[in-house]
């Protein structure tokens, strides 16, 4: 009759360790999933060159034009990041994408500088990227007094 004891009470042990391992493994997979899922893009426009150009790390772009900046820092992954020249059509009173002028294939954790200019009136370059899901992003390179030259995309 103790033995038995002993092996139930060996089995619930057991049982009790594996059922904490499996809740260990779970809580860390689980962060590790939204760490790596969850992105965030913070796009600035800038009128001199930031202090990540002399970051080793950094991508640094040759735009359309130049006397200008935007920088692109990612936070986590993006996908076919690419810069893309626009045209105005007259008519179809639209934006057309003419060419790709850079494609990075992953930006992981880093930035990304782009020398350009950014135009008050019609815009002539834009930058597109996809999160790790496939979803498409895109942002149209231009000046714009309200938001103070700052943007965030937040992805999931």
């Amino acid at each position: 009759m103790i033995g038995s004891t002993k092996n139930i009470m060996n089995s619930k042990v057991v049982i009790f360790i594996c059922i904490c391992l499996s809740v260990a493994f779970n809580l860390f997979a689980g962060n590790c999933i939204d760490k790596e899922t969850s992105t965030t893009v913070t796009i600035k426009g800038l009128y001199k060159a930031p202090e990540s150009v002399h970051n080793g790390n950094t991508t640094i772009l040759k735009g359309a034009m130049d006397g200008e900046y935007v920088e692109v820092n990612v936070q986590g992954v993006i996908k076919d990041f690419v810069l893309i020249n626009l045209k105005w059509d007259d008519c179809s009173q639209e934006l057309i994408e003419t060419d790709i002028v850079h494609r990075i294939d992953t930006v992981r954790n880093e930035t990304v500088v782009i020398k350009t200019f950014m135009p008050e009136g019609i815009p002539s370059e834009k930058i597109k990227w996809k999160n790790t899901s496939g979803k498409e992003h895109e942002f149209i390179i231009h000046e714009d007094g309200k938001s103070k030259n700052l943007w965030k995309f937040h992805l999931e």
